[in-house]
C-alpha cells in the first residue's frame, strides 16, 4: 500500500507541476493575445485615419482635376480641328479665286489677241477691197 501512496503522491506532484506550467503558458498566451489586440486596434485606427485622409475630398478633387484636364484636351483638339477645317476652306477659296483669275487672264489674253488679230485682218481686207 505504501507503494500506491508513493506513486499516488508522485503523480499528484507531477500533475501540480504540469498544472502550474499550463497556467504559466495560459498567462503567457493571454498576454500575447492582449498585445496582439492592442496592435490590431492601433492598426485599425491608423487605417481609419488614412481612409479619412484619402476620403477627405481627395478622391473627388482628383476626379475633378482629371475631368477638367480631359475637357481641356478635348477643347484644344476641337479648336485645332476647327482651325484645320477653316484653313482648308480658306485654301479652297484662295484656289478658286486664283483659278478664276488665271482663267480670266487667259480668256482676256485670247480675246484681246484674237480681237486685235480680227481687227487687223478686217482692216486689211477692207483696205484690199477699196
Amino acid at each position: 500500500m505504501a507503494e500506491k501512496e508513493c506513486i499516488h503522491e508522485t503523480d499528484i506532484e507531477e500533475m501540480k507541476r504540469r498544472d502550474q506550467k499550463q497556467d504559466d503558458n495560459h498567462e503567457e498566451l493571454k498576454a500575447m493575445v492582449q498585445e496582439l489586440s492592442a496592435k490590431q486596434d492601433d492598426t485599425d485606427r491608423k487605417i481609419e485615419a488614412l481612409w479619412e485622409h484619402l476620403d477627405n475630398g481627395y478622391q473627388e478633387n482628383l476626379s475633378n482635376k482629371v475631368t477638367d484636364k480631359l475637357f481641356e484636351m478635348l477643347k484644344l483638339l476641337n479648336e485645332h480641328n476647327f482651325g484645320l477645317k477653316k484653313q482648308k476652306e480658306e485654301n479652297r477659296t484662295t484656289i478658286k479665286v486664283k483659278t478664276i483669275v488665271i482663267v480670266g487672264s487667259i480668256i482676256t489674253t485670247l480675246c484681246t489677241a484674237g480681237g486685235l488679230f480680227y481687227m487687223a485682218v478686217e482692216n486689211a481686207i477692207k483696205n484690199l477691197t477699196r
